[in-house]
């Protein structure tokens, strides 16, 4: 079930709890059934309207989410990556030492079967 169609459902449910709560009370107060939920109707206002306003301020408030969310990440990303010092060199700034290197090679591929205790 989409999640469109099972809010739209529950929706449907909370306006039938509504109108029902709202006529129980009307006949509570001395109106005959008919009239009391007609009252309970009127009260509600046009339920169509209401459905599709209610899905229209569900997606604009998940859009926002979203958003924000992102907004958030991208703030944390920076923030973690920022404080390091700028003296210390990125990544692309690095290289290999061919005199580290070098005697590394060349014990793997005399038959050496790990390069342990060459670091």
């Amino acid at each position: 079930m989409n999640r469109r169609k099972r809010m739209m459902e529950n929706l449907d449910q909370d306006i039938r709890d509504y109108i029902e709560r709202e006529t129980q009370d009307n006949i509570e107060r001395g109106m005959p059934p008919e009239e009391a939920r007609y009252a309970a109707l009127r009260k509600f206002g046009n339920v169509a309207r209401v459905k599709e306003d209610t899905w229209e301020e569900s997606f604009v408030i998940a859009a926002l989410s979203a958003v924000v969310g992102l907004v958030l990440a991208m703030a944390a990303t920076r923030l973690l990556v920022q404080p390091g010092p700028q003296d210390i060199p990125r990544l692309s700034e690095t290289g290999v030492d061919g005199r580290v290197f070098e005697p590394w090679v060349f014990r793997c591929l005399k038959g050496a079967t790990s390069p342990r205790g060459i670091i």
